[in-house]
């Protein structure tokens, strides 16, 4: 595989990653701010996969600098900054809210697989 599909597959991947691990924050900050669920427990698992989503990422992230080089960073650096940007402003827009638990419970859920498929990329 090149190096540019490896680099556009990470990129959409991690990119994908980033928008749930954002989701993910958003019912963070909700549950902080007093939205409860019935279940401990799944509160501990949504508070336990943002720590482990966010340390995924960055450890992604440096892996990946290292991996694709200098000449990769920008667009790699520019498609984490922008997924979630754009995300937000298309979902706020398409729903008219910000904060959908609906949402947040997708977008929660989806870190596992996608971490897991970018710890399975060649």
């Amino acid at each position: 595989m090149q190096l540019t599909e490896q680099l556009v597959q990470h990129s959409v991947l991690m990119a994908a990653l980033v928008i749930c691990g954002f989701e993910n924050q958003r019912w963070i900050r909700a549950r902080i701010s007093g939205f409860e669920g019935s279940s401990v427990a799944f509160g501990l698992f949504i508070d336990w996969t943002g720590i482990i989503c966010t340390v995924f990422q960055y450890g992604f992230i440096a892996w990946a600098f290292y991996v694709h080089g200098a000449q990769h960073r920008g667009a790699l650096v520019a498609v984490l900054f922008l997924a979630p940007l754009l995300w937000s402003t298309v979902h706020v827009m398409v729903t008219g809210k910000a904060d959908t638990p609906l949402v947040w419970l997708v977008g929660t859920v989806l870190v596992w697989p996608l971490m897991l498929a970018l710890i399975v990329q060649p």
